[in-house]
């Protein structure tokens, strides 16, 4: 197998290559069935209604609302899809670390990406049951 540009260049240093920014992708039926679990079919449905009316609101709104509410637009890298594999490695944390030697990485930190919009979430309960499933 043909060594990545990454793995080559690693292999020239004589130090560790670490990832410390990464993120976990979790697996949205995972997290809906535990999110299920904790609060039931009540706590799901306003679950998906914040996803959808907080995560994609940048996409609804006129630059004069984006810019009055300050609302950052959401990235479009953040969920590999093209690549089956790129997708699977974000979510499956056992196969990112089989693959971190064509990564060029010796150790990456990982962090459940669910945790970074717990701040936007005003409903208490919900806020409350998202960090606990992120371990947050």
């Amino acid at each position: 197998m043909k060594a990545s540009a990454s793995a080559k260049i690693r292999a020239r240093l004589h130090h560790p290559v670490i990832d410390a920014d990464g993120h976990m992708i979790e697996f949205e039926g995972g997290i809906l069935d535990s999110l299920h679990g904790v609060g039931g079919d009540g706590l799901v449905k306003r679950f998906n209604s914040w996803t959808s009316g907080t995560l994609f609101r940048w996409n609804r709104m006129s630059p004069e609302q984006r810019w009055e509410h300050r609302v950052a637009r959401n990235v479009w890298w953040g969920v590999p899809t093209r690549n089956t594999l790129d997708r699977a490695t974000a979510t499956l944390p056992r196969l990112l670390y089989q693959g971190l030697d064509d990564m060029g990485l010796d150790l990456v930190m990982l962090y459940p990406t669910l945790g970074l919009p717990l701040a936007d979430i005003e409903d208490e309960e919900l806020r409350e049951a998202q960090k606990l499933l992120s371990g947050s």
